[in-house]
């Protein structure tokens, strides 16, 4: 007896209902998808689109789902911040062991 769900192969240019549900719950709460392996950026409509990090098996049962996360922007903007404001305390002392 065939079971139909066992050997589900994924349809070209449609992405699983995980990734579906990750991308609908970002856009409620005003987040944007990071995929931790690659560490790129998307947003809801992106993710959307499938891009080529989303992965999946012949089964639907391993995908890497796992990789993303949802971020607030606020959260991406204050990391971002300290960033640069480290380089630039690194820059500014550099500057200071240059000057003749």
């Amino acid at each position: 007896m065939a079971n139909p769900g066992f050997n589900k192969r994924p349809e070209p240019g449609r992405i699983p209902a995980n990734f579906l549900v990750l991308a609908k719950t970002a856009r409620v709460n005003g987040c944007l998808i990071y995929h931790k392996p690659s560490k790129k950026w998307f947003t809801p409509d992106e993710l959307e689109a499938g891009p080529s990090e989303i992965s999946q098996t012949r089964t639907y049962r391993s995908d890497n789902a796992a990789d993303f996360a949802l971020v607030q922007p606020h959260f991406i903007l204050k990391q971002r911040i300290q960033w640069v404001n480290k380089a630039n305390e690194e820059l500014q002392r550099i500057l200071e062991v240059m000057k003749f």
